[in-house]
């Protein structure tokens, strides 16, 4: 162990080289049968050095030592909030967590609250009832949805009335669900996924005056809408509605009557007539595996927004969009028309257009036939663009551009932009 703290220190000061081998002489430590207290006290000494963490790979292999990274670890006072290490001290205590990690967790999210987003997603990291009292009652909960995913931090939940957003994920019981959402005035979203025991959505009745925000997925057991029409303060609602038997889609329409944005996946059909359309929605969003017919798209009548997976027919689409020029922005799936325009008819009403990028280097001017009045356009980067070549929307007037997902992909053309592009990888 001398052998490794005396290499370490052949390399500077916080490099990685001597964290590797201060990190691996406490590691020795940990598992010898006997140590002297000199070398002792030289390794505890040598790994309180290495704090504060510098950055995020320091911070991993300091990590390894588990709880025994906690012993020397620096007063949360003693960094300013504005100094870079915190977020990486609040990172590993957080990924190492357990019941020796809840002081540290407590005094740190006191010091510095803007680490509380950390604190909150690593609380499966901790013995649920004790974190939840002792450091998630002082995070601002607003940061991040708290994640639940076992039955034990779903009973701990009553100790947390301020939560604002919720996710439960697996398989939770329906009584236990209610009885976490009694008392919570303050919840805004709720987000449910994953659980196959969940039939009857009356256990969430105890948020039905309040909650604004609903996402289920992959609930295999949701049957019945009804209880949602007691929702009053809803107005965003993201339904996975592959079990949802038809005859009971007429719920959809007596959603109620504040929604505003609804989100329908994995759809069992092909058309959008055959969904009742509810009057108040403005944005749409539709997701099915099969081609979809855009049809019946005037019964929506505040639509404003769509999202939609592919088309079966993009000019017959189109042809509906024209008609409605209330339809100000679209997002597709798929690249429209990549062939050219054939007779499909330009859409002059969509204002905000996103689409996925085209095949590689294939030309965007097509986009400008299509929607001649579009002024923001999002390019959606998919794994077939190995290059994405903008030069043909340099004389688009008025036209600002977002490319998303530039990853390992070339942008062509893109200087003569200038601050009318934001690319993001």
């Amino acid at each position: 162990m001398d052998g490794l703290l005396d290499a370490g220190l052949e390399h500077e000061d916080g490099a990685m080289g001597r964290v590797d081998l201060h990190v691996l002489a406490a590691l020795c430590a940990q598992h010898a049968a006997w140590l002297d207290d000199r070398v002792r006290e030289r390794v505890r000494r040598s790994t309180a050095a290495l704090y504060p963490l510098l950055d995020h790979d320091r911070a991993k292999a300091v990590a390894r030592l588990g709880p025994a990274a906690l012993d020397g670890f620096p007063a949360p006072e003693s960094l300013t909030p504005d100094y870079p290490s915190v977020r990486y001290m609040a990172g590993l205590i957080a990924e190492i967590g357990g019941s020796e990690a809840v002081p540290h967790a407590r005094a740190w999210v006191l010091a510095h609250p803007q680490v509380g987003s950390w604190f909150i997603h690593d609380w499966s990291n901790f013995p649920p009832h004790a974190y939840a009292t002792e450091v998630l009652t002082h995070c601002e909960l607003s940061a991040a949805p708290l994640l639940i995913s076992d039955r034990e931090r779903l009973r701990a939940v009553r100790h947390l009335p301020s939560v604002r957003d919720l996710s439960l994920r697996k398989s939770l019981p329906e009584s236990e669900i209610s009885e976490a959402l009694e008392g919570k005035r303050a919840l805004e979203s709720l987000y449910i996924s994953d659980n196959q025991r969940l039939t009857d959505l009356s256990c969430l009745s105890p948020v039905r005056d309040r909650l604004g925000l609903l996402s289920i997925g992959k609930c295999s057991g949701i049957r019945d809408l009804r209880p949602l029409m007691e929702f009053t303060a809803l107005y965003a609602l993201f339904l996975d509605v592959a079990h949802v038997p038809p005859s009971h889609w007429e719920q959809i329409a007596a959603l109620p009557s504040g929604l505003a944005l609804l989100v329908l996946g994995n759809l069992p059909v092909d058309g959008l007539s055959l969904i009742p359309a509810h009057s108040g929605v403005t944005h749409l969003g539709l997701a099915s595996d099969r081609p979809f017919v855009l049809d019946g798209l005037g019964a929506w009548s505040s639509l404003m927004s769509l999202k939609l997976s592919g088309l079966k027919n993009f000019g017959e689409a189109l042809t509906e969009l024209r008609e409605l020029p209330r339809i100000n922005e679209i997002e597709f799936s798929s690249f429209p028309l990549p062939d050219g325009p054939g007779d499909a008819p330009p859409v002059p009403s969509i204002e905000d257009l996103t689409v996925p990028s085209p095949a590689d280097g294939a030309d965007l001017s097509l986009l400008r036939t299509l929607f001649p009045e579009t002024s923001h356009l999002t390019l959606r980067v998919s794994d077939h663009t190995g290059k994405l070549d903008l030069t043909s929307l340099h004389d688009w007037p008025g036209l600002t551009v977002d490319v998303r997902g530039l990853a390992h992909r070339v942008l062509l053309g893109a200087d003569e932009l200038g601050d009318r592009l934001t690319a993001a990888r």
